[in-house]
Order: structure tokens, then C-alpha cells, then sequence
């Protein structure tokens, strides 16, 4: 089991793009299940520190910090 991973990379495609971001947004409004795979990589929010530090939900907080980091706003 690969060490846990709050990368945003949500689709496996090894980059964060805005498709990730749709991604947890669909899920974070009910309309995509939630995954283990969405909550391993897409639990991102809130950031402590500049790092991410989840908190077992999906919710808009993490679809704006994949979303800033897909278009270069972010590093976390």
C-alpha cells in the first residue's frame, strides 16, 4: 500500500488538472459516489501550514485547492 497520498491527483493521470477538480466537485455535491481512491487523493482541505491535512470529507474546500493547484495558483 503506497504511503497515504493528498495529491489531488484524482484520475491517476499523474498530474492535477481541472478534470480532477470536476471530479471531486461531482462527488462533493452528491452527484458521483465517493471512493476510496477520491478520499486518498482528493481529501486535500483544510491546508495547515501550506500542507494538505484531510479530514475524511469531500467538500468544496477541497475542489477550490485541486482546483488552484491545477492551474498553478497552489503547490501544496
Amino acid at each position: 500500500i503506497p504511503a497515504y497520498s493528498q495529491s489531488g491527483d484524482v484520475d491517476g493521470d499523474g498530474s492535477v488538472t481541472i478534470s480532477d477538480a470536476l471530479l471531486v466537485l461531482r462527488a462533493a455535491v452528491g452527484l458521483a459516489p465517493w471512493s476510496a481512491t477520491l478520499l486518498y487523493t482528493g481529501d486535500v482541505a483544510p491546508l495547515v501550514n501550506g500542507v494538505p491535512a484531510p479530514d475524511r470529507k469531500i467538500d468544496v474546500f477541497d475542489v477550490l485547492l485541486i482546483l488552484r493547484k491545477a492551474v498553478g495558483l497552489s503547490s501544496y
